[in-house]
């Protein structure tokens, strides 16, 4: 899929993201009162976004590996868990978590980004589009990817109930970087993917990994608020979690299936399966 020579820049960038994640993720997990949040509740979204930001370095670290071995279905993996972390870490930037390991924060976020755009921006689109089987479960991703849009109406509310006060809210973080990018991209993403668009099948696994794990991290966050806090589990947005946690993993995982390493068909063939996705 790549020559070396085109992403030896981004596999050196992503690697050193994927060591610099898993020190934070470790010290924040493991060094006593860390982090200065004096919400319990709080404190733990952060030390469940450390177990899936731990999972998501040692995944991409393999995912590198492959890629560099010419594995096409490693490149979505990559991505995406180049996606979740410069989420993740530009949350921890942008709500100025401030401890030792802020600089280490923004360092991450700035190599996980250049990373994603390079990876993206060095890929074939028609290229990647042989690699997809005819099969692909293009209506089933498009409705995952669309499952976001439900958070619409509550964000919204978020971001002008602080504005309206003049109060500012730490959650107004999230509702920004989700309405003004995340959401939009999913909405763009499963168009795409619906109407055959290579591109769209390019995006569709960022988002279905970034989806499945975040939705990860929210429902450790909350059922470990719940069991070790006795939280009240929120009615309206405990299910969005959830359902972008199964819904995600599953479809993500249906995504990497029709995905596959090698080509090996005549060009007749080629044609036809180029014909079948709307090429």
């Amino acid at each position: 899929m790549y020559k070396h020579k085109d992403i030896s820049p981004f596999v050196t960038l992503s690697g050193l993201a994927a060591i610099l994640t898993i020190v934070a993720a470790l010290i924040g997990l493991f060094t006593p009162d860390f982090y200065p949040i004096e919400s319990e509740s709080f404190l733990l979204a952060a030390k469940a976004q450390d177990i899936i930001a731990l999972l998501a370095a040692v995944i991409m670290v393999w995912a590198i590996v492959q890629t560099w071995n010419g594995s096409t279905r490693a490149v979505a993996v990559w991505a995406g868990c180049l996606g979740y972390l410069t989420y993740s870490y530009l949350l921890y930037s942008m709500d100025q978590v401030f401890t030792s390991l802020y600089i280490v924060y923004i360092a991450i976020l700035g190599l996980c980004l250049y990373s994603l755009i390079g990876v993206l921006g060095r890929l074939n689109g028609d290229k990647f589009r042989l690699h997809v089987d005819q099969h692909m479960p293009r209506r089933l991703i498009a409705l995952v990817l669309a499952i976001p849009a439900i958070l619409i109406p509550p964000w919204i509310a978020f971001a002008t109930d602080p504005v309206l006060r003049s109060a500012p809210n730490a959650i107004v973080t999230v509702n920004v970087i989700d309405l003004s990018f995340v959401i939009p991209a999913c909405l763009a993403t499963a168009y795409l993917v619906w109407k055959r668009q290579t591109w769209g099948f390019i995006f569709a696994g960022v988002l279905l990994v970034k989806l499945f794990t975040m939705g990860l991290s929210l429902v450790i966050a909350t059922f470990w608020a719940y069991f070790t806090l006795g939280t009240a589990i929120d009615p309206l947005q405990t299910p969005i979690y959830i359902a972008m946690m199964l819904a995600g993993g599953f479809a993500a995982v249906r995504y990497l299936q029709h995905i596959h390493d090698t080509v090996e068909v005549s060009k007749k063939q080629t044609a036809q399966r180029a014909k079948a996705l709307g090429h």
